[in-house]
């Protein structure tokens, strides 16, 4: 028995000593655990830190990207309207060049038509003088009445009076005394 008491006893004490190195082993198991856990956790912490910046970040970067796009926008419409200034002007331009063409052809035909009309003028003014320089002597007033008469009588004188043709006009009615025929007839007896 004494034997078997130390079996027991020796078997005992083995178990006890398995379930202290176990215990041992299973505390420090847990401490390493627990340091992993609070490792994990400060990790945890850490990461959870970023994602909140991160979010941050990225609501500032949506903010700015509906900032930008409405700006963008805004460039677009002032492009666009810009452009469309730019096209009517440009049609404006257009029009007014071919307007202003069509006034510089305008210009030199009234130039040379005025050209024309002074170099008349100088003519009519040299005609004029000319005429005055006849008809301002007797002799030669005669000579052209003689003329005019001779040129009368031989067909050649060609009428072509424009105005009133010689008729005195006061106005707006002729002051030539016209003939008026006046006629009676009897009137008819009633019997």
């Amino acid at each position: 028995m004494k034997d078997l008491k130390t079996i027991i006893i020796a078997f005992l004490a083995g178990i006890s000593i398995f379930c202290v190195v176990s215990y041992i082993s299973l505390i420090n198991e847990k401490r390493a655990l627990q340091e992993g856990l609070r490792l994990a956790q400060t990790q945890v912490d850490k990461l959870s830190g970023e994602k909140q910046n991160l979010m941050q970040a990225l609501e500032k970067e949506k903010q700015l990207s509906e900032i930008l796009s409405s700006k963008n926008l805004r460039l677009k419409q002032n492009l666009i309207s810009g452009s469309k200034r730019l096209n009517k002007l440009f049609s404006q331009y257009s029009s007014g060049a071919a307007q202003i063409a069509v006034l510089k052809a305008e210009n030199s035909a009234l130039r040379k038509e005025k050209d024309k009309l002074a170099l008349d003028l100088k003519q009519m003014a040299g005609e004029r003088q000319s005429l005055q320089q006849r008809l301002s002597s007797v002799s030669e007033l005669r000579k052209a009445m003689r003329d005019l008469k001779k040129s009368k009588r031989d067909g050649t004188l060609v009428r072509n009076f424009e105005g009133n043709q010689g008729f005195i006009v006061k106005d707006g009615k002729s002051t030539y005394t016209s003939s008026v025929k006046i006629e009676v007839n009897p009137a008819a007896s009633n019997e």
